[in-house]
């Protein structure tokens, strides 16, 4: 699973990302340098001028910083959000809940149902090797089935254990 580093936002070095913000920032308030003159006549107070500048550069900058940084930032979220909500829908499959008679809903039922399945196989092998004369052709292959089945059965025990007070 491959993790953003936390020095890095969406692709992008945190030193290019702080002088983008600069850049930007350099700009709008040159351009709000040159209109400050245009909107403003010479003899305004300098508190207004000052909160004049301050309110354009506010305007003008916060939506191109929107869409620069905060929007793609947003989609990285949404993203990171649908992947952990895909984890945690996958964990709640996971969770065995135990009905009345000790054993899960289903998914133990199945597991008992499979493996009284899956026994059926080495039992019946077991039956046909002894019926088998050691010159037979057919023996190599019966004791292959059986060594078959017999694994499968403690690979079924060690892949999906249950708990010692779960019925068998």
């Amino acid at each position: 699973m491959k993790h953003a580093r936390p020095a890095s936002i969406s692709g992008w070095s945190l030193l290019r990302f702080l002088l983008a913000v600069l850049a930007i920032m350099f700009a709008v308030e040159l351009g709000v340098m040159f209109l400050l003159p245009v909107l403003l006549p010479l003899a305004t107070p300098e508190w207004t001028r000052a909160v004049v500048d301050a309110g354009l550069l506010t305007l003008i900058s916060a939506p191109i910083l929107w869409w620069l940084f905060i929007h793609p930032l947003r989609g990285i979220a949404l993203a990171e959000q649908a992947r952990s909500a895909a984890v945690i829908g996958a964990a709640v499959e996971g969770i065995i809940t135990m009905d009345g008679e000790g054993m899960s809903n289903d998914k133990d039922k199945d597991r008992h149902d499979f493996k009284n399945q899956l026994g059926i196989i080495p039992g019946f092998s077991e039956i046909l090797l002894a019926e088998a004369a050691g010159s037979d052709p057919r023996r190599g292959d019966l004791e292959e089935i059986h060594k078959a089945a017999t694994t499968a059965l403690d690979l079924l025990d060690r892949a999906f254990p249950i708990d010692a007070d779960t019925p068998q």
